[in-house]
This record gives structure tokens, sequence and C-alpha cells, in this order.
């Protein structure tokens, strides 16, 4: 059979997304690029608890990319999120998000611009209970 893709409509809207993208604008000293990776990470086991506590989903993989744009002045902050439903269709839900690089430290941002761009699993929640992972 083959596989069939249900992209859903538009971006994750979630409060844990907006939560730490709210903390992030608010800080009052630029962070180190390893705290914002801890911040979206807690965000991105809320966003797969959040969808699969709607029911009908099974969580199955993730990325999270972190990289700079427009000319090295933005960093973005996309999250994907693969899902499959009762019928084993593919569900991708994703999160995307872009702010000021003033918000990372100077090393930090060095780091950004060496590695070019960051991408990380996301793995499905410690606090998934087996019924629904």
């Amino acid at each position: 059979m083959e596989d069939r893709w249900i992209i859903a409509s538009g971006i994750i809207i979630s409060v844990a997304a907006t939560v730490i993208y709210s903390a992030v604008r608010k800080r009052n000293k630029p962070m180190l690029l390893n705290d914002l990776i801890d911040s979206y990470s807690e965000a991105c086991d809320e966003i797969i608890l959040q969808e699969l506590g709607k029911g009908g989903l099974r969580y199955v993989s993730g990325r999270l990319t972190i990289a700079l744009a427009e000319q090295d002045k933005q960093i973005l902050v996309n999250s994907e999120y693969y899902f499959q439903n009762d019928q084993n269709e593919w569900v991708r839900k994703t999160n995307n998000e872009q702010f000021n690089v003033s918000y990372l430290t100077s090393q930090s941002l060095d780091e950004l611009r060496t590695k070019g761009e960051l991408i990380f699993e996301i793995a499905m929640p410690a606090e998934a209970s087996p019924v629904t992972a």
C-alpha cells in the first residue's frame, strides 16, 4: 500500500512555542546557544504531548533546525513533527519562528555562523505514556 500524506494546515499554534518565543524576546541579556536549544527542546516535548493528547495520532519522528537568515541578522528556529493517524497516513506539523541575532551571545552567534545550520532529531518525550507512543 502506498503511503499517503496529510499535511496539517498551517503552523502549529501552541502555547509551549509561544511561551519560549516570548521568553527569548523578553531576556535582557543575550543567551547561550545551548540555552536556546534546551528551551526549544522543552517546547518540542510539549507540542508532541499536546498533539498526542488530542487522540488519533502516533508520534514517529521530528527535527529541530536552527539557522541564520536575512544576511545573518535573524535566527530561524523550525520544528517539524511527523505523526501517523489511525489509517497509517502520515501527518506533518510544523512550527516556525524567527528573531533577531541580538538574542544570542557573540560566541553563540559565531558558533552558529561556523556550523551554518544545527539540526536535532526530536525524540518521543519521556512523559508520553506507552499507550500513545
